[in-house]
């Protein structure tokens, strides 16, 4: 509710403002802010929109074609941070059509460059890159032709053509380029020799720059060079000198005060550490880079840490923590999908605002404003009165959802009890009336003396083994080794099934969590009943040698697989046999909200794989 009267609000906001025409360029006024907008190459959304808004009020008061030019400049680069380069790339190219000036008309055919190299539609990158570089050429303005040669290797080194990055940085570097450019291309230079495997070349290099530029009063470009180092000793199996230059390249930035390439040296030398397997290690590095990142504002970098920060404790079963880290990811990915909307609504307002001032025009302008706001202002509370509807409507589908959910697990539970009473009452009456009985008759035809002895003798011995199959049906149906649990019933199975068949060997693999879990009886009389079911088709139709069970526990599923070496059989005729083994399973398993997956190949066993909920 609370997102769709911000909408409605600035739905108002947008209706009621308006706009002048241009007036003639004043430099002075234009040239101080072109300079604060280059101040901000590296600033986030946030700077960008309040110097966004400061261009736009001044504007207002006196509007000019400078201006209009520096506020495209500003939203393209706002939407370009928010990766949205195809908007981005049709504002940069409407500031240019502003103002017809050579350098600043290369300046916007470089931010389309590269906007088209993040989308990697390269063929455009090097157009505009290329026009770019052409201008500055021709206006000799060798400084920002160095610029956009240089992004033009950039370009080549990310479409993977980097014998051409290699060529321009040749052709450039012998020109003496300022010292910041020409870092960044032997950077590019360095990471080109990396990523083609020529890693002591890389560290060569790396070592002859830091070098020459130790004393250059440049040394935040250093960092980069240290960072790379590490990286390299990492790739050669070499982490305590890995660890030497990233904390190199971390003092190098604190020194310049680079929080988020601090941080950034931070989580890598906390991966180091993870690597080698120093938990405590890792962690203090992670958690001095969250902070850093919360000092700052950064939601995303937050999130990734505290993601890998979960998925440790629960490696490491620290269950509890892992909770706690699970539900401060849960706020901060609500506050990233805030603030990502609320960046959404300003970009939406900011391409209100600037169609709207194409519209309004004369003295209706107030009497048409008012018209719209108040439009506007009924729609957005029918939308929310329908939004509202819609929420109470979805939320009671999910109240009945889980209440018939709730009921159908407590008729499933009461289905399962009530046959599992019933097998009891029969096996009881099995053993303890027909099993005796016939134990009786076979007793008292062993006794008898007649000259017919020997026909009484195979009686007597068919009677003994008609009560031990008796007795095993009596066991089938109701296994007194659950009493002791499933881990111990499931094992007495195979032991069972190992002495009753020479030929094939039962293995039961519980994982040691499972054994230490307690379960209702319901659940561990379903486990036991499938298992059972499936071992017996294996036993009659299979003829593998090798049956392998396995019960595990993730999470709040238990996962049981059953897997045999035997022929296999077509798992799409499954539906159109006539038994009802298969059929009882899946029933089952469906009435307990479970899940089963069947693999069966000619030849190659069959795999039954099933999840059951807890």
């Amino acid at each position: 509710m609370h997102t769709v009267r911000i909408f409605i609000f600035l739905l108002i906001i947008l209706v009621s403002q308006s706009c002048q025409p241009p007036k003639n360029t004043d430099p002075d006024i234009f040239s101080t802010h072109f300079a604060r907008l280059r101040s901000l190459n590296n600033a986030g959304f946030d700077s960008l929109l309040i110097f966004y808004r400061q261009l736009d009020s001044l504007n207002k008061v006196s509007p000019y074609h400078g201006l209009d030019y520096l506020i495209k400049s500003t939203e393209g680069r706002m939407n370009f941070r928010k990766g949205n380069y195809h908007e981005a790339i049709n504002c940069f190219r409407a500031a240019g059509n502003f103002y017809e000036v050579d350098s600043l008309k290369a300046l916007s055919y470089m931010s389309i460059g590269l906007g088209y190299m993040q989308m990697a539609v390269f063929d455009s990158a090097f157009y505009y890159l290329g026009k770019s570089a052409s201008v500055y050429e021709q206006s000799k303005n060798m400084k920002m032709w160095h610029v956009a040669k240089s992004n033009i290797a950039q370009a080549y080194y990310n479409k993977r053509e980097p014998e051409k990055a290699v060529e321009i940085i040749r052709h450039v570097l012998p020109q003496k380029p300022e010292t910041s450019v020409r870092l960044n291309l032997l950077h590019l230079k360095v990471n080109i020799l990396g990523s083609n495997g020529f890693v002591d070349s890389a560290l060569m290099l790396d070592r002859q720059v830091i070098t020459e530029n130790i004393h250059s009063g440049e040394n935040y470009l250093l960092s980069s060079f240290y960072n790379n180092m590490g990286m390299c000793f990492l790739e050669k199996g070499m982490p305590d000198s890995a660890l030497f230059y990233c904390r190199k390249s971390y003092q190098t930035d604190s020194l310049q005060g680079m929080r988020m390439n601090m941080a950034a040296n931070l989580m890598l030398m906390g991966d180091i550490h993870k690597m080698l397997n120093h938990k405590n290690e890792a962690n203090q590095f992670y958690m001095q880079a969250l902070e850093i990142f919360r000092t700052d504002g950064n939601l995303d970098k937050q999130y990734w840490i505290l993601e890998s920060l979960e998925a440790s404790a629960r490696k490491d079963n620290k269950l509890e923590y892992a909770l706690q880290l699970q539900d401060s990811m849960k706020v901060l990915s609500q506050k990233i999908n805030s603030k990502q909307m609320n960046e959404t609504i300003e970009l939406l307002n900011i391409r209100f605002e600037t169609d709207k001032k194409d519209r309004l025009l004369g003295y209706q302008e107030n009497y048409i404003r008012s018209q719209k706001a108040i439009v506007f202002l009924l729609l957005m509370f029918l939308v929310e009165a329908l939004f509202s509807l819609y929420l109470y409507v979805k939320n009671r589908r999910r109240q009945l959802i889980l209440l018939q959910d709730e009921h159908d697990r407590k008729l499933s539970e009461m289905l399962v009890e009530a046959e599992q009473n019933e097998r009891e009452r029969i096996a009881r009456d099995l053993h303890d009336s027909v099993c005796q009985k016939l134990a009786v008759v076979q007793m008292q035809v062993s006794m008898i003396d007649t000259p017919q002895q020997e026909k009484l003798s195979e009686i007597a011995d068919l009677l003994k083994v008609s009560a031990s199959d008796v007795r095993n049906i009596s066991h089938n149906l109701f296994s007194r080794d659950l009493e002791k649990g499933i881990v111990a019933a499931l094992t007495h199975l195979c032991e069972q099934n190992n002495y009753l068949n020479k030929n094939l060997k039962f293995e039961f693999k519980p994982d040691a969590q499972f054994v230490n879990h307690s379960f209702s009886r319901n659940i561990e009389l379903v486990l036991y009943r499938i298992v059972q079911e499936l071992t017996n088709n294996a036993i009659k139709y299979s003829g593998a040698s090798h049956i392998i069970i396995s019960l595990g526990l993730r999470q709040r599923t238990i996962l049981l697989a059953v897997d045999d070496d035997g022929v296999g059989f077509d798992t799409d005729k499954i539906g159109e046999s006539t038994g009802i083994g298969l059929k009882n399973i899946f029933e089952c398993i469906r009435r307990i909200s479970g899940k089963v997956s069947v693999v069966s190949e000619r030849s190659g066993g069959t795999h039954f794989n099933i999840e059951i909920p807890l």
